[in-house]
């Protein structure tokens, strides 16, 4: 899913054929591609924080928890909202 979203934005034309119109929309009107030392990551248009990956969600949710000192649901959800979206 990363990569067609990343394909749709990296499309400077309005309309595209790879895709379709809804999807493209909802692209352009979500997210944004941003260039952080070298790396495109995909960000929150509103926010311009990243989105937290499904692939890569259990890694950084297991750090978080860490970092809190097994503090629980709520602070560990509270230090993800922090960086990511």
């Amino acid at each position: 899913m990363k990569t067609n979203i990343m394909n749709c934005l990296r499309e400077n034309r309005i309309t595209t054929t790879d895709f379709d119109c809804r999807f493209a929309s909802w692209c352009r009107n979500s997210f944004v591609a941003n260039d952080i030392g070298g790396q495109t990551f995909l960000c929150d248009l509103k926010s311009n924080k990243p989105v937290l990956l499904y692939e890569n969600m259990y890694e950084v949710y297991k750090k978080v928890h860490i970092e809190s000192a097994h503090a629980g649901r709520d602070k560990c959800l509270d230090a993800l909202s922090i960086n990511y979206s």
